[in-house]
């Protein structure tokens, strides 16, 4: 009865972990879609202050000071997506220390049969 309950957790523990490493992968996916999307979103605005710099002489000092404002807080939020996803990266490889920790109890447990 104790091997047979140990069984019932080892695998509640290795489906509960699968679910987390979906969860980890979904993260992931979403972060690097971002990350993505902000680079794009960058490129666009650089082409835009591009333009706007050979239009516009006489006030294109205030503009591009706002522009560079911009790209600060675009980089910040593509610093802390980074920090992110190095911490989900992380929670996944932890998650797959895990998995082996938990294989290894299984191969004790299939021992001890």
């Amino acid at each position: 009865k104790q091997w047979y309950q140990r069984r019932v957790r080892v695998e509640e523990l290795v489906l509960e972990q699968d679910k987390n490493n979906a969860q980890l992968r979904d993260s992931i996916f979403k972060l690097r879609q971002e990350i993505s999307d902000l680079k794009q979103q960058r490129k666009e605005e650089q082409s835009a202050r591009e333009k706007e710099k050979e239009k516009i002489v006489g006030d294109g000092a205030k503009k591009v000071e706002a522009l560079k404002g911009e790209v600060s807080e675009l980089t910040k939020q593509n610093s802390e997506l980074l920090v992110r996803n190095k911490s989900l990266s992380d929670g996944l490889k932890r998650g797959n220390g895990e998995n082996k920790d938990l294989a290894a109890k299984d191969e004790e447990i299939g021992k001890l049969k």
